[in-house]
């Protein structure tokens, strides 16, 4: 199956027949993240998935242990030495926060200037309409 220059690749939309996209070696049967795969390359392609989200999940209870030990630090806790890392990992909370804070600032300031727009664009349609029941 050849595709034009610049297209990414076949779209599999259900069951075909023909190798298996990453060995070339045995018959495809299951599309996966766009590969028409064989049953083995299949298993190893979620084999990998499965160390890469383990990995994710270790890494993510490490930083939370050192944010926490961190924490303790900055109170003073005189049973942790501090090191580079607690200092890093206080560090970029304190970055990701602040851009938190600057976000929901911006986003509370748009709505701030929608109310205001809203209330004139009421006012001068009421003062309209008391204008023309008026007359």
């Amino acid at each position: 199956m050849s595709t034009p220059t610049g297209d990414l690749g076949p779209q599999h939309t259900g069951p075909r027949e023909g190798a298996c996209d990453r060995c070339n070696q045995r018959p495809g049967t299951d599309e996966y993240r766009g590969a028409w795969l064989c049953d083995h390359c299949l298993e190893d392609e979620e084999r990998a998935d499965n160390l890469q989200r383990q990995e994710d999940e270790r890494m993510e209870e490490q930083e939370d242990r050192l944010y926490n030990e961190a924490i303790k630090v900055a109170r003073g806790d005189a049973s942790i030495e501090p090191t580079r890392e607690h200092v890093r990992v206080l560090w970029d909370r304190i970055v990701w926060t602040t851009g938190r804070i600057e976000k929901m600032k911006s986003m509370v300031e748009s709505a701030s200037g929608n109310l205001k727009k809203a209330i004139v664009s009421h006012h001068t349609t009421e003062k309209e309409n008391l204008g023309h029941s008026s007359k």
